[in-house]
């Protein structure tokens, strides 16, 4: 006797790999990543983590028929696109909240930004990137800048804005600043200067403790563009890695006080660097004229 056994479609909507760029890895523990559609904050899925780590959702209001293959896409005519709002949380504290829109069903196959190009990185990232929050236990071998920016005209914290460190040999590395405009941009050190490694009495040498770098920081702030969505206590993702160059100022304001748009740092060895206004103990920007 044969016995036909009943088989199950089912068809995963979103998976998305949550990736850590300061370590470059992929960040499997302690996150809280739910979903929910654009105009029902209460109908709210959380993702399971799959065995390759992958946060992924089932049972995503709106896309049952899809999910479970009882309606099959055509390409000629692909289905509805829905919208809704991913919301990602670290329970350790290591990472600032996100919080982003995503069109359903994907228009590729893959998880979330597997054919996208996203910033501020300029290829296909390996996962969606989470920055730093100033909360983050440092380890003594990373660089480190840090500091609180504060908004110039209004005086209240810069929150949200996006900073970009780059180093003498062009390499970037970028943080996302909290409510409070606290931020931390976290790295390894850059490639150590010719001389360094040698005996003691080689000329040129110099020991670790002096070795020392030239960086620049460059702040991106643009307060009125930034956006939250429904169910959301943090702009929209895309809003804050796309706002606008934010001037810095090294002094405070006054006849003859000119603000810069990149601020010079040196970094040395073991010494984390902690930026701020002359004077103050944080750091005055000035978000772009032209941001609504």
């Amino acid at each position: 006797m044969s016995v036909t056994l009943e088989e199950l479609y089912k068809f995963t909507p979103l998976g998305i790999r949550l990736w850590d760029p300061v370590f470059d890895r992929q960040i499997s523990d302690a996150l809280t990543v739910s979903i929910h559609p654009l105009a029902s904050v209460d109908q709210k899925v959380y993702a399971y983590r799959t065995i390759g780590d992958v946060y992924t959702f089932s049972h995503i209001r709106g896309l049952w028929d899809i999910e479970f293959g009882l309606t099959q896409a055509d390409a000629a005519s692909p289905p509805d696109t829905r919208q809704y709002v991913v919301n990602i949380s670290d329970r350790s504290r290591r990472y600032n909240e996100v919080s982003f829109l995503v069109g359903l069903p994907l228009p590729y196959q893959g998880v979330f930004l597997s054919n996208h190009n996203a910033s501020p990185s300029t290829t296909a990232p390996k996962g969606l990137y989470l920055y730093s929050s100033p909360m983050r236990v440092v380890p003594g071998w990373m660089a480190l800048v840090r500091g609180e920016l504060v908004n110039q005209s209004s005086g209240q914290p810069a929150a949200w804005a996006l900073l970009k460190l780059t180093a003498e040999g062009g390499e970037t590395h970028y943080g996302i600043a909290d409510a409070k405009g606290r931020f931390i941009v976290m790295f390894a050190y850059p490639v150590l200067v010719e001389g360094f490694g040698g005996s003691p009495s080689t000329p040129g040498h110099r020991p670790l403790s002096e070795q020392s770098w030239n960086l620049d920081l460059e702040v991106f702030y643009s307060p009125g563009s930034q956006i939250s969505q429904p169910g959301s206590e943090v702009p929209d993702y895309v809003s804050i890695l796309t706002q606008q160059s934010a001037d810095i100022w090294t002094e405070q304001p006054g006849p003859g006080v000119l603000a810069v748009a990149a601020l010079p740092v040196q970094l040395e060895f073991r010494k984390a660097i902690i930026v701020r206004t002359e004077g103050l103990s944080a750091l005055l920007v000035s978000p772009d004229e032209s941001s609504p």
